[in-house]
């Protein structure tokens, strides 16, 4: 009955495959749900669709982070101490500077204990990390933190290993990226329903804006290239919610852009911050690898950057599939995405971007994502079984055909009146 009530209260909880005495019943379309019957078996899937999160609705209040530092603080031993912290972590999110609250507070506790100064098990920067993380709502200021409550590489890299690679690498402010994902697992588990959660109010934005659906397959949705237990697997919101087990894999790409007010670095902040991610490096050394990825994806949520910006960052990471993953971290963060094919024509070491490394990015995030049709010039080859690029390659003729008729009468594309375009809207498919 609670369920029932919930499910009222909320559109997005739904029940699926009723039986009543192993027969189908409509419980949806029953005139007054809570008048069931009063005996037999009542047999349902509950779905109850998550929402995204927000830092404004979500977050701990101050005072009950207050509370929670004086229960850790207060607990007689660390297997106490940890167990609080544990515990407060699966049912609340955070900000990162409340984690830093949490942070100092044990420290200064430390330090006036002088029993505590020598003990290995204390509550350090490495665990608050691993029980917080992926409750932490204000995402884009997790590369910060990790910095800062982790000094040395080694900490760092105990940190992704001990999470796992969706765990550590999600990020609330950057979701687009490749998922490898047991479902079994349950970070696994809450890293997709989270997605799912994105996805769907992605999904409402776009078909409201009028943008056009740039889906793969013509269902408007964000997921590409999914496979379900290596086998092909359409992603059906509202369907897959109740698998529990497999192994799911998938593109997902972001459609929400960049807030007109967004700025890009300037080139000295750029400069600054190529150096805190890559290091300094000579000019024939280059970053790359499982771990520089995660962190990478977090380093560029924070920012802004132009496709010229881009183009330089990818000239330090390593040539081939660390580069594809690259320009897909960093797609989200463009300000000027109509100028994406200066990514995929990047010279690097005065040769061309290999067609290779272009077409892992274009399958990763789809023409209809990145394609402008004002600067068709490209070495095109178009993968005719997805239903997106016979459409792109369908626009594309016409493109062409119309670049062919006479000027007068065709209406000029102007850029916005600053000179930037926070938005294309593709054609209607």
């Amino acid at each position: 009955m609670q369920l029932i009530r919930i499910s009222k209260m909320n559109e997005s909880c739904v029940f699926k495959d009723v039986k009543l005495n192993r027969q189908i019943y409509n419980l949806n379309a029953s005139a007054d749900w809570d008048q069931l019957p009063t005996n037999g078996v009542l047999e349902f899937n509950y779905l109850a669709k998550r929402d995204v999160p927000s830092i404004e609705r979500d977050c701990l209040s101050e005072k009950a982070v207050s509370t929670w530092i004086a229960i850790i603080a207060g607990s007689k031993n660390e297997t106490d101490r940890s167990n609080w912290l544990k515990l407060a972590m699966r049912d609340h999110y955070v900000s990162s500077e409340q984690i830093k609250r949490v942070y100092h507070s044990l420290e200064d506790m430390y330090k006036k204990d002088d029993d505590m100064k020598l003990n290995i098990g204390k509550l350090d920067g490495k665990f608050i990390l691993l029980s917080a993380w992926a409750r932490i709502l204000d995402s884009d200021n997790k590369y910060a933190l990790l910095n800062y409550m982790l000094q040395t590489e080694g900490h760092k890299r105990f940190l992704a290993k001990t999470l796992g690679f969706s765990k550590f690498k999600f990020n609330l402010a950057n979701p687009t990226g490749h998922w490898h994902l047991t479902l079994s697992k349950e970070s696994h588990q809450e890293v997709f329903q989270m997605l799912l959660a994105i996805e769907g109010r992605e999904r409402s934005n776009s078909k409201a804006s009028g943008r056009g659906d740039t889906s793969q397959k013509g269902n408007w949705t964000n997921f590409r290239n999914e496979k379900f237990n290596m086998v092909p697997f359409t992603i059906v919101p509202g369907e897959v919610e109740k698998l529990t087990s497999g192994i799911i894999e998938f593109d997902y790409v972001s459609t929400t852009r960049p807030p007109a007010e967004a700025k890009p670095m300037n080139e000295q902040e750029f400069n600054s911050w190529l150096f805190d991610v890559v290091g300094m490096l000579e000019s024939n050394e280059r970053v790359g690898g499982v771990y520089f990825k995660m962190t990478f994806h977090h380093a560029v949520s924070k920012c802004y950057f132009t496709c010229d910006q881009v183009v330089k960052i990818l000239c330090k990471v390593t040539k081939g599939a660390d580069q594809a993953d690259a320009a897909v971290s960093c797609f989200s963060r463009i300000i000027d995405l109509e100028n994406f094919d200066t990514i995929l024509k990047m010279r690097d070491d005065n040769n061309e971007l290999p067609q290779k490394t272009q077409n892992m990015i274009i399958d990763k995030l789809g023409w209809f994502n990145i394609m402008n049709p004002l600067k068709p010039e490209h070495n095109y080859e178009f993968k005719l079984k997805e239903l997106d690029t016979r459409h792109a390659k369908s626009h594309h003729a016409d493109e062409q055909q119309r670049a062919r008729q006479p000027r007068q009468g065709r209406q000029e594309h102007r850029d916005a009146p600053d000179g930037s375009v926070r938005e294309r809207r593709p054609p209607q498919l």
